[in-house]
């Protein structure tokens, strides 16, 4: 079963990476979020679906080193991403420890999406 999009705006279409096994770890894990961690990834989707752009780079940055990935920031949540036409698609999800990204995680987004997208 599809997952609905996590939200569709008037600029962009925010949605969650569903794998061909039918599963959605981003979209799992934005299920376990408490109300208050996932209500301010929301109002991020929200302003990134309605006004095309998030210019609070705390919120929302490209990722150094990536092609084309880019993170919605919450605190030590981060939410890889890429833009694919109206979609932005939620590839990866990580609960960060220390300041950088682990190039781990950047690549297995990338990995997502050129097999995926």
């Amino acid at each position: 079963m599809e997952r609905e999009p996590e939200y569709v705006g008037t600029k962009f279409c925010i949605r969650a990476l569903e794998l061909p096994d039918g599963s959605c770890p981003v979209g799992e894990f934005l299920d376990s979020l408490d109300d208050t961690a996932r209500a301010k990834l929301d109002i991020s989707f929200e302003m990134l679906g309605d006004q095309g752009v998030i210019k609070n780079r705390e919120k929302f940055k490209k990722v150094e080193g990536s092609d084309k990935i880019f993170e919605f920031k919450s605190h030590q949540i981060r939410l890889l991403c890429t833009f694919k036409g109206r979609n932005v698609y939620l590839l990866h999800a990580v609960v960060k420890k220390k300041n950088k990204l682990r190039s781990q995680d950047i690549e297995r987004a990338e990995r997502y999406k050129q097999e995926y997208l």
